[in-house]
């Protein structure tokens, strides 16, 4: 599925221990498309929709959908040591790719 780092794990762990309510929340890949076809990637702190699954990475706990799946594979969770910064990417995505977007024509 995916992976996440140690120091990423930490401080997912220390945000979420920062909710009143922390031990009924979980976190949510979110994805969304960005230019050229790539996607880009968040996370959230949430409750688990009654249509999700919940999986534990360590301690963490994340929800999905079924069809995220597809999406979720191969990807990693990082943090960037100089800006504190959560870094998600997906490995097996291609490099940035040369298209045009319609607002960047010359």
């Amino acid at each position: 599925m995916f992976s996440i780092t140690p120091e990423a794990a930490a401080r997912l762990s220390a945000l979420l221990q920062q909710e009143p309510d922390a031990d009924k929340l979980g976190f949510r890949i979110n994805r969304t498309l960005s230019g050229c076809g790539s996607h880009d990637y968040s996370i959230s702190i949430t409750e688990q929709n009654h249509d999700e699954l919940s999986m534990l990475l360590g301690d963490l706990r994340f929800f999905y959908r079924e069809s995220d799946l597809p999406f979720l594979d191969d990807l990693q969770i990082a943090l960037n040591r100089e800006t504190g910064r959560l870094l998600i990417r997906q490995s097996t995505a291609p490099e940035s790719s040369s298209c045009i977007l319609p607002n960047n024509r010359p």
